[in-house]
């Protein structure tokens, strides 16, 4: 299995460039001064540490990809509004947890309904 990682880039306007945010996906190097980059296609980008999350691999039900961070919105009835929650790992399971609720957690892979990426944890930060 390979590992995808996704992580926030900003780089600040110079008198040449504009100022650049994005999300850039790839390999992840993580450098003893606790700084990350993730790498894709021969370019490296320095992200954000905070922003840093892995690839689940799981799609949701519009087959966007499920990154740990992610904020789901989660439907176990076809007929449920569904319900908010982020992806995070407990251990070796990604799971699902509904923070303002008395909800179980699911393993993300065991979810009997359907989940759709709505946002992430990192939104105020990546505008």
């Amino acid at each position: 299995m390979k590992y995808k990682f996704r992580g926030f880039y900003h780089k600040e306007s110079s008198l040449l460039y504009p100022e650049i945010k994005k999300w850039v996906f790839g390999s992840l190097i993580e450098e003893p001064d606790g700084t990350y980059w993730i790498q894709n296609g021969g370019h490296s980008f320095k992200v954000i540490p905070e922003t840093v999350g892995q690839y689940i691999n799981i799609n949701d039900t519009n087959k966007k990809e499920i990154y740990a961070g992610d904020v789901l919105m989660a439907s176990i009835y076809t007929d449920d509004e569904g319900q908010e929650c982020t992806v995070e790992q407990r251990g070796s399971a990604w799971i699902i947890d509904y923070e303002d609720s008395e909800a179980d957690c699911f393993i993300v892979s065991e979810f009997p309904g359907s989940l759709i990426v709505i946002g992430t944890i990192h939104d105020e930060v990546t505008p």
